[in-house]
């Protein structure tokens, strides 16, 4: 390794799950979502965005992965009041939990499960 360098992070396999996850809402709504529509695209390019974002790391894909599982938990509600069950009624708050245990250490580098803080120089 190059000195001064940060060696690489191990990707937590519930990271790994979740990337893999949204990668699939993207192809599913792609395949059954009905053509066009904003709605969907912007799903798809939400949910590609938090696959990419998971998978390496990224320190805005915790607070995107948030919104997204949330979002996706009140929809379920709703949906349930439509007499619909959705799989997001039991994904999206189990998501929620995990990314707010603080040993997941989801895109920080930390274990603190939140994204990492810059620290001043010594």
């Amino acid at each position: 390794m190059v000195e001064g360098s940060v060696p690489p992070r191990e990707r937590p396999f519930g990271v790994s799950l979740l990337a893999f996850l949204a990668l699939l809402s993207a192809v599913i709504t792609i395949l059954v979502a009905p053509v066009g529509g904003w709605v969907v695209l912007a799903l798809v390019l939400v949910s590609g965005a938090l696959a990419y974002g998971l998978w390496e790391l990224k320190s805005w894909a915790w607070t995107l992965a948030l919104l997204f599982w949330a979002f996706g938990f009140v929809d379920a509600l709703w949906m349930l009041g439509q007499n619909n069950i959705g799989t997001n009624l039991i994904v999206g708050p189990a998501v929620v939990v995990y990314l707010r245990n603080r040993t997941s250490g989801c895109c920080s580098g930390t274990d603190s499960g939140r994204p990492a803080t810059r620290r001043p120089p010594s």
